[in-house]
């Protein structure tokens, strides 16, 4: 296990449901890959952030970082609750002709984590209960797996063991209302869930940064979210009328 992380790279998917028994999809995923350097050279006192105004600016994200965003194609119904969270359907991803989370994309992920200086590793809120164990099961239903030394981090925990208040919720928007006092700008948009994540990660960026040096496994390790099923009677494919559920 590596003693320093070089890259962080931080993800967040939204997906067609949030229960884990309608065995989700991925509708879109954002990656921002930023040098441990970058972080530590950009860190700043989140009192000077609680301008609503400046939070919206972008204030205090590295200037030097590569993104990745896609929206895929879920290749399923889309529940109702996905939907109103975050403004995607099965009928918005067919009309703009989005391709489903397929090898294609599964190759891109993994082609832009290696363009990264190693030891990598990936961060997400919550990650260990859904994002990371939800891309798990996409990359296994592709036979595709990460590359063996990638490394991954629930930033969830990370700031609930680092924090000396102790507060009742280390939820995202929870977090980022105390330390920018507003809400996040397009919250369950993916690219604006990760730049959130990563102005939470700056107010204390050298205490997370060792955390995760000390916390992160390999993500190849990580339990799926669910055991995919051989049956394709459940989709809802681009090229038919698919309509929000309502159940």
């Amino acid at each position: 296990m590596p003693t320093q992380i070089k890259t962080f790279v931080f993800l967040d998917l939204e997906t067609s449901s949030l229960v884990p028994m309608e065995h989700p999809e991925i509708m879109e995923i954002c990656l921002i890959a930023v040098h441990r350097e970058a972080l530590l050279s950009s860190e700043y006192d989140a009192a000077v952030g609680r301008s609503t105004e400046a939070v919206v600016s972008g204030m205090g994200l590295p200037r030097v970082a590569d993104k990745l965003s896609l929206c895929v194609y879920p290749n399923k119904q889309v529940s109702e609750k996905s939907f109103e969270l975050t403004k995607l359907d099965n009928h918005s991803l067919s009309q703009s002709s989005k391709k489903i989370f397929d090898v294609d994309a599964a190759m891109m992920l993994k082609l832009f984590i290696s363009r990264q200086e190693g030891p990598v590793c990936l961060v997400a809120h919550n990650g260990d209960n859904f994002d990371f164990r939800l891309l798990r099961t996409e990359l296994r239903k592709l036979q595709q797996r990460m590359g063996e030394d990638v490394l991954c981090a629930d930033s969830l925990k990370a700031y609930a063991e680092t924090d000396d208040d102790r507060a009742v919720s280390y939820a995202l928007g929870e977090i980022y209302r105390r330390a920018f006092g507003g809400n996040i700008p397009d919250a369950h948009y993916a690219e604006a869930d990760v730049k959130a994540l990563i102005r939470i990660m700056l107010t204390r960026a050298e205490i997370m940064c060792k955390w995760m040096d000390t916390n992160a496994v390999l993500f190849n390790d990580t339990e799926m979210y669910y055991i995919p099923s051989p049956s394709k009677k459940d989709r809802c494919r681009p090229n038919k009328s698919c309509t929000v559920d309502s159940r």
